[in-house]
């Protein structure tokens, strides 16, 4: 499962995304999007996110429909009309949880040991 952001962009300055956006995404979902699950930030700046959560074999194909699903969605649906979907990316969340778990004691690619940069960036015995 791959979790993608798409950014949606206004067409033209100020309006709010509808309270139901994540419903009006997911009646334009198609069983082929495999989609599991949507969430939105509309207080993300400078652009409104969707998150995507979506089966797929990879990460391009997980993109691609997260792109597909948002445009058919903005085009499907009179609230929606004046967005437009932007770029649909996954979040690089990586170095984020890295550092939450340090200040719990807990650093390390995945577990608790200090982060392989801090013991010897040179790996070197």
């Amino acid at each position: 499962m791959y979790l993608i952001h798409v950014e949606l962009r206004q067409s033209a300055q100020g309006g709010e995304l509808p309270p139901d956006t994540a419903e009006l995404i997911r009646a334009a979902a198609r069983p082929s999007d495999r989609l599991e699950h949507v969430v939105v930030h509309e207080r993300v700046v400078p652009h409104p996110v969707v998150g995507l959560f979506l089966i797929a074999d990879d990460l391009h194909q997980a993109e691609q429909r997260a792109a597909g699903l948002a445009d058919r969605a903005v085009h499907s649906h009179p609230t929606l009309l004046g967005w437009r979907p932007g770029r649909a990316a996954a979040p690089l969340i990586a170095p984020a949880v890295e550092l939450g778990l340090a200040g719990y004691g807990l650093g390390g690619r995945n577990g608790p040991r200090p982060f392989p940069s801090t013991v010897d960036p040179f790996h070197q015995p």
